[in-house]
């Protein structure tokens, strides 16, 4: 994958997704952690300054568009995780920036990756997940426990079937006999070398 030097890559490579976060803030979703976590990474101190949408789509422009980023940004207002003043300028709400912590079991997006398969973002967190779960087997491989699957996504059991199907088409998952499912040895090693190159440690 070589996308550093296109004027379209992100520019924070990867974002680690921690669920205690998400419960601790009770963001909504993950595009909200997302988003968030984007703001912090472009502030100084609390202050984000004038929030830029085109800017901020741009940036993001492979995992959250623009109609999107418009309405998260608004429920981050709402749940004051985000304070907007009189003069229009925006700051992080300071006990919202002291609970974004490193804590528990996390997903990582690696921006890179999907950019280089065009795969968005509930699809490429279920692959994720599924090469974290089967990683731990020593052939790579697992059942899909659908409330597990569902539970870390948030995403209802049909949703998940249809994209388990579409990875498997795309030959990134492969059916084993019975009811086991392997990871493919091409994106296994992928993801594996992006851990290597980040130094990003064991989940």
């Amino acid at each position: 994958m070589h996308y550093k030097d296109n004027k379209k890559y992100p520019q924070f490579p990867f974002i680690i997704i921690y669920y205690d976060v998400i419960k601790e803030l009770e963001l909504a979703d993950f595009e909200s952690y997302i988003l968030l976590d984007y703001l912090m990474k472009i502030s100084k101190g609390n202050e984000i300054g004038k929030i830029n949408i085109s800017r901020i789509e741009q940036k993001l422009y492979f995992t959250i568009t623009r109609k999107t980023l418009h309405k998260k940004l608004k429920v981050l207002i709402e749940q004051n995780h985000i304070i907007e003043d009189e003069k229009g300028r925006y700051r992080l709400n300071a006990d919202t920036a002291c609970k974004f912590t490193s804590s528990g079991y996390f997903l990582i997006i690696y921006f890179e990756f999907m950019l280089a398969y065009k795969i968005r973002l509930k699809k490429y967190l279920l692959l994720y997940l599924t090469y974290s779960l089967f990683r731990k087997s020593k052939n790579n491989n697992g059942f899909f426990n659908e409330e597990t699957f569902c539970y870390y996504l948030d995403i209802k059991k049909s949703m998940l079937s249809k994209h388990k199907k579409d990875l498997i088409d795309r030959d990134f998952i492969m059916k084993q006999s019975g009811t086991q499912y392997k990871i493919s040895s091409s994106i296994y090693e992928e993801f594996e070398k992006l851990k290597t190159e980040y130094k990003i440690g064991s989940e």
